[in-house]
């Protein structure tokens, strides 16, 4: 009996550790930093990523839902920083990861979200899905600007960095 205490005893500690690191993921917390982003920070990470940084792909469903031709396309016309991403676009966001708040500013749009499962988030891979609704101005080589919507949804980890979902969860 006493055998069996000490190896329980001595399991618990080993695995401890693990658990909490677990827990830790699942609910959201970012290691380097050492504690959980707000909704805010999150979205800022993913947007200073995807949406600042990224090269963005000219395509003919671009190009179409500006209503021009591809020789009259000139440059798109890339946000600054964050803020005017979201000056521009004040109700771009939704997060979908547990604990934190949602609500139906996409899903009433049609949009279907497929959600990290329970085990990419204890593993650390991916923590929330977050969805984006966004202008995307252009510039026609006539100099005028044109303004296109576009939807996105994107995984993130807790640090607010996009993943790309494992490739069983298809296109999101």
């Amino acid at each position: 009996m006493k055998k069996i205490v000490i190896a329980s005893v001595v399991m618990l500690v080993l695995l401890a550790p693990l658990i909490s690191y677990g827990a830790g993921n699942y609910y959201g917390v970012c290691w380097p930093e050492r504690r959980i982003l707000s909704n805010d920070e999150l979205i800022a990470g993913l947007i200073s990523q995807d949406y600042l940084k990224f090269e963005f792909v000219v395509d003919d469903y671009l190009i179409r839902d500006a209503g021009i031709e591809k020789n009259e396309f000139s440059s798109r016309i890339v946000y600054g920083d964050v803020e005017q991403f979201h000056k521009d676009n004040p109700e771009c966001c939704i997060i979908r990861a547990p604990g934190r708040a949602k609500h139906n500013l996409l899903t009433n749009k049609g949009w279907s979200f497929q959600d990290p499962s329970f085990w990419l988030r204890i593993s650390g891979f991916a923590h929330a899905n977050i969805g984006v609704s966004y202008n995307t101005p252009i510039m026609t080589k006539n100099g005028r600007k044109i303004d296109t919507h576009k939807y996105g949804s994107y995984w993130t980890n807790s640090c607010g960095h996009s993943v790309e979902p494992p490739e069983k969860y298809g296109a999101i």
